[in-house]
């Protein structure tokens, strides 16, 4: 199923500094993104229409509390389109569940089960129960 995309990016203005460093960060680039991660796209594919690097992307996010904020908000919508998208495809029969639980694994961190690792000592425990055992081998 191929899904038609709008152009986003239709009115960016991808003139560089004089120096040819990545394009100027804009706040509308938030609505953009917004706009895309809701119909599924990554930021990768972000990146790539707007055409940056994903070190700039994360830059943005750290310098720009509001364009961090919309891609925490964007970030659950497109976890949902896939979501719908899977569901959809259960009831057509036409999903390969592995496939989709990789992608999804890779690309929003689902996890089938969690592991869980924990160390104890229980090396106190042992001897007290040894203590134990001594004391009542003594008294029979």
């Amino acid at each position: 199923m191929r899904i038609e995309k709008p152009d986003y990016a239709a009115n960016i203005d991808y003139t560089r500094d004089k120096g040819g460093r990545e394009l100027l960060y804009k706040p509308e680039y938030c609505d953009m993104l917004k706009a895309m991660r809701e119909d599924g796209l990554s930021v990768v594919q972000f990146c790539a229409k707007i055409r940056i690097s994903t070190q700039t992307f994360y830059k943005w996010k750290k310098d720009h509390p509001e364009f961090a904020e919309a891609d925490n908000v964007a970030k659950a919508h497109a976890e949902a389109v896939w979501e719908d998208r899977y569901v959809a495809a259960m009831y057509e029969n036409t999903v390969n569940a592995s496939m989709f639980n990789r992608y999804m694994s890779v690309r929003f961190n689902w996890a089938e089960k969690q592991q869980i690792e924990q160390k104890v000592d229980v090396s106190e425990s042992i001897r007290k129960l040894q203590d134990a055992i001594d004391a009542y081998k003594k008294d029979y």
